[in-house]
């Protein structure tokens, strides 16, 4: 009998949750701008999402419709949700990101060169504090929108096959990347592979930019 399962499916309004969940004994273990994360009771490889606020639904809702399209080989795997008003969600359990270089340093494994400010002003030349709003991996700002400096996101763009197919499949799927850094991001626990964490949002929905270009 899939007991958490079973609790979860009686969720049917926001204002129930957090008592359910407390109640059941899911234990907080994180959270972002619009969601709560917990772990599962009696299961080490899924954790539990659900909104922070009334209105957060969506943000559950298009995280399960952009999966269908990412697909495991760039987001975290759901397993199970609430595809009725998204008031919950499990996915596959990744390992975080606790500070950025670790990060940095895997991301650098999959570019082929250095991906730090002084590695990539060595390597391309570029004047000393050029690159804004680093480490963002995918970022949508110009020069001037936020710090002066280059766009990374066209630098990566120009010089890493591995960045060009991770950044086409955000756009092919809609998914908003304007500031995806190393929060957004976990690694795998068996295979260590470099998937997307949090990835509920829509780029036509949510982009102040409007949705972004190929490289």
């Amino acid at each position: 009998e899939d007991r958490n399962g079973d609790v979860l499916d009686g969720i049917t309004e926001f204002s129930s949750i957090k008592k359910t969940l407390l109640v059941n004994k899911f234990k907080l273990i994180g959270h972002g701008t619009t969601r709560d994360v917990y772990s599962i009771p009696g299961d080490e490889l899924v954790v539990l999402k659900v909104p922070r606020y009334p209105d957060a639904f969506e943000v559950n809702l298009t995280e399960v419709k952009n999966f269908s399209c990412l697909g495991e080989e760039y987001a975290a795997r759901i397993v199970d949700s609430d595809e009725v008003n998204g008031l919950w969600l499990k996915m596959e359990r990744v390992n975080t990101f606790k500070h950025s270089d670790s990060f940095n340093h895997e991301v650098s494994k999959r570019l082929g060169f250095e991906f730090s400010k002084e590695g990539m002003i060595k390597k391309f030349g570029l004047a000393p504090d050029t690159i804004a709003r680093f480490p963002l991996l995918f970022d949508a700002f110009a020069p001037g929108d936020y710090d002066k400096g280059i766009n990374l996101r066209e630098l990566l763009c120009k010089n890493s096959e591995w960045f060009r197919e991770f950044n086409s499949r955000l756009i092919d799927c809609d998914v908003y990347a304007e500031d995806l850094g190393f929060g957004n991001f976990g690694l795998r626990m068996k295979t260590g592979e470099l998937v997307l964490l949090d990835y509920g949002f829509s780029a036509s929905k949510d982009s102040t930019f409007g949705v972004q270009s190929k490289c």
